[in-house]
C-alpha cells in the first residue's frame, strides 16, 4: 500500500514524506505558514499543505534537485537561492522522464513492488519561475521567524533554515543519514562543504535538531553535523581511506564513517 505519511514534528512544524522518497517541512506561526521543499513530484503536497493549515503561505527550496522543488508549479510564488536556478533549470529541460526514472529507482527500495504505481502518479509541475532568495532573509510567519542560512555544498546553492522556536535546522540534502552527495557537477568542493558545515556547527547552541532531506520521519541529534564535520576533515587532511561503490542507488567514489557515507570527487576535494 502506498503511503505518503504526514508526521508532527514538535508544535506548528510537520514533516511531509513524498512516499518515503523526500522529506518536505511546513512550518505554522500565528499569522503565515512556511513549507521548506514540495518533493518529487508524486501526489499533490499542495492539498495535503491545504489540509494542515489555511494560513497564507510561503514556499521556499532548499536546492535546485527535482526530488525537492518537483511539486512547486503547485504554488504561486517558489523561493530559490539563485545560484541554483540553472541546476533546476537543467533538470526541467530533461522532462518528467528523469522524475520517473528517478521514482522508479528509489521507489522500489523504498516501497517494494510499488514503483510502477509511484511513477504514474509524477505531476509535471516543475515551478517555472523562482523568487530570489537570500543569505539572511527572514520569514517572519508570527510567533516564529525562520532565518535562511547560505550553505553551500551539496549544490553550490543551499540553504539550510534555522526556526529559533523549535530550535530545529532545516538542512535539506547538507545532511543526510545515508549518502551524502558531493559528487555532481554542480556540487562544490570538499573543502566548501566543510566550511559551511563549520559555519552552521558555530551556531550550534541556536538549535537542538536537525531536520534532514531523506530519511526516517524523524529529526536528528544535531551532533550529525559536527561527524560530517570530522569525516571531511579526515577525507582533506589524506587520512580517509575511499572505495569505489559499483552498485545500489548511489555509486561512486566514497567514504563511509561512523554509519555516514559521503560521495565526493577526487578532482573536487580542495
Amino acid at each position: 500500500m502506498l503511503l505518503s505519511p504526514v508526521v508532527q514534528i514538535t508544535d506548528g512544524v510537520w514533516l511531509i514524506s513524498s512516499f518515503k522518497l523526500v522529506n518536505s517541512y511546513l512550518i505554522v506561526g500565528q499569522k503565515k505558514a512556511l513549507l521548506i521543499d514540495t518533493g518529487c513530484g508524486a501526489g499533490n503536497i499542495q492539498q495535503t499543505v491545504n489540509s494542515l493549515t489555511n494560513r497564507h503561505l510561503a514556499v521556499a527550496i532548499t536546492h535546485g534537485h527535482f526530488d525537492h522543488d518537483a511539486g512547486g508549479g503547485l504554488f504561486d510564488s517558489v523561493y530559490m537561492n539563485e545560484a541554483d536556478w540553472p541546476v533546476s533549470r537543467d533538470y526541467e529541460r530533461q522532462g518528467s522522464k528523469i522524475l520517473k526514472d528517478y521514482i522508479l529507482s528509489r521507489g522500489e527500495v523504498r516501497n517494494p513492488g510499488q514503483g510502477e504505481a509511484l511513477a504514474k502518479m509524477v505531476l509535471e509541475n516543475l515551478p517555472k519561475t523562482f523568487t530570489p532568495l537570500s543569505n539572511g532573509q527572514l520569514f517572519d510567519l508570527g510567533g516564529r521567524v525562520i532565518e535562511t542560512i547560505f550553505t553551500p555544498g551539496h549544490t553550490v546553492g543551499s540553504v539550510c533554515f534555522l526556526d529559533s522556536k523549535s530550535k530545529i535546522l532545516f538542512t535539506g540534502d547538507m545532511c543526510n543519514h545515508e549518502s551524502l552527495l558531493l559528487n555532481f557537477d554542480h556540487s562544490t568542493t570538499v573543502s566548501q562543504y566543510n566550511a559551511s558545515m563549520k559555519h552552521l556547527w558555530a551556531r550550534n547552541k541556536e538549535f537542538k535538531t536537525v531536520g534532514i532531506g531523506h530519511g526516517t520521519l524523524q529529526v536528528y541529534p544535531k551532533s550529525i553535523i559536527s561527524d560530517y564535520i570530522k569525516i571531511t576533515d579526515k577525507i582533506l587532511s589524506g587520512g580517509a581511506s575511499p572505495n569505489v561503490v559499483k552498485e545500489g542507488i548511489h555509486r561512486g567514489l566514497a567514504y563511509e564513517e561512523k554509519g555516514l557515507r559521503i560521495f565526493y570527487s577526487q578532482e573536487k576535494i580542495n
